[in-house]
């Protein structure tokens, strides 16, 4: 096993640099994208005993890079962009986290006795499928799931990656199955509405750009950090128990979002793409720490409660959405920026031919890392 730093970030490394080859070479592994690539092999070489699945070697990873990756993502959501968006693309996005969250709330009144630590997870998958896999790795920090209950953490984690998976084979084949339910007819003005209108950006403003991004996210997670524990020590002074918990994931969700609405972001252009290189080293060791023997081992109850979010949350939006006669690609995108994030719903509008639904996923996207940490975390203090 290759547990010794250097070697272990060269292979990840070479993971995503082959997952981005196998993209260019192959349209079916185009279909599936890089993230998805990216997080299988993950799982695979830590299943098989390449990589390391204990937690404590990506602890630094998911203790410092989650959050600077949330905020620099954050920086490319400015709320005025929002207005491009069709109000049935909000519509169905908004339909799939409310979804999400009664999906949450059916799989904690099903199986909740079984599991204990029921709420905490509840809020996790929530969360994650509300904006995406480090969304739930941030709540579970937060609410100190993975500290105090390591293997529901890692099960959990590893069937959502399943469970997230599936979901997005039932997108890449939603053309074919789901035709004669829904239109995919697409408009010119629908093509053109989406379109990005971006200001010129040159070589030469990169890597400032890239120091500027740096330097505000590091400040920002730096500062929530600081903020977090006076938070903390009043919650325990006056035993406030829905507060005693991590806040700082709340403060830098909250200071990007700021930030990005301020005349300083037009000096994060690459932000976004710094946001999206480290993420991608947290879904390789999002795949690796998938112990499929763990599932087994709690047995099949984990599996059943993410399936039962997941299924929830696709009754509903796909019966809102026949319902309201609506377009199949506003339906499916929609869906995933909830379940799997922008990176997963950039690959379903590229791989389906959506190209009018691409920018819109990196927004819808970006807005679920937004509220996915609230929502989390008060589904986990009402339940818990």
């Amino acid at each position: 096993m290759i547990d010794d730093a250097f070697p272990l970030f060269t292979i990840i490394t070479t993971t995503i640099a082959l997952s981005y080859v196998a993209c260019r070479a192959s349209r079916l592994l185009q279909r599936l994208g890089v993230v998805m690539l990216v997080i299988a092999a993950g799982i695979l070489l830590g299943n098989l005993g390449v990589v390391p699945q204990g937690g404590e070697v990506y602890d630094p990873m998911i203790t410092y890079l989650i959050p600077l990756s949330i905020a620099l993502l954050l920086f490319r959501l400015d709320f005025r962009e929002l207005r491009m968006l069709r109000s049935s693309l909000l519509l169905y996005y908004c339909v799939g986290a409310i979804g999400s969250i009664v999906g949450g709330i059916v799989a904690w009144a099903l199986f909740g006795e079984r599991l204990g630590d029921a709420a905490r997870l509840t809020g996790q998958l929530t969360a994650s499928y509300i904006g995406g896999g480090e969304n739930a790795v941030a709540v579970a920090e937060a609410l100190g799931l993975r500290q105090d209950n390591p293997n529901l953490f890692s099960a959990a984690f590893a069937a959502d990656n399943i469970v997230t998976a599936m979901w997005m084979i039932v997108g890449l084949t939603a053309p074919i199955g789901f035709s004669r339910f829904f239109s995919n007819e697409i408009s010119q003005e629908q093509l053109e509405a989406a379109k990005e209108h971006s200001t010129p950006f040159t070589a030469a403003a990169f890597l400032p750009s890239c120091f500027y991004s740096l330097t505000i996210a590091s400040l920002i997670v730096w500062v929530s950090m600081q903020l977090a524990l006076p938070v903390k020590a009043y919650a325990a002074l006056h035993q406030i128990r829905w507060l005693q918990f991590n806040t700082s994931i709340l403060w830098v969700t909250t200071l990007a979002l700021v930030i990005a609405q301020t005349p300083l972001r037009k000096h994060l252009q690459v932000a976004y793409s710094l946001g999206m290189l480290f993420f991608l080293y947290f879904f390789f060791s999002m795949g690796a720490v998938s112990s499929i023997s763990e599932i087994m081992r709690l047995g099949p109850t984990v599996f059943a409660f993410t399936l039962t979010v997941v299924g929830v949350h696709a009754i509903i939006i796909l019966i809102v959405g026949r319902l309201t006669r609506g377009d199949m690609a506003a339906i499916f995108i929609a869906s995933q920026c909830n379940i799997g994030g922008p990176g997963t719903a950039v690959a379903l509008a590229e791989a389906n031919n959506w190209p009018h639904m691409i920018v819109p996923s990196i927004l819808l996207g970006v807005l679920g890392y937004a509220i996915a940490n609230y929502i989390g975390i008060m589904v986990a203090q009402l339940l818990w």
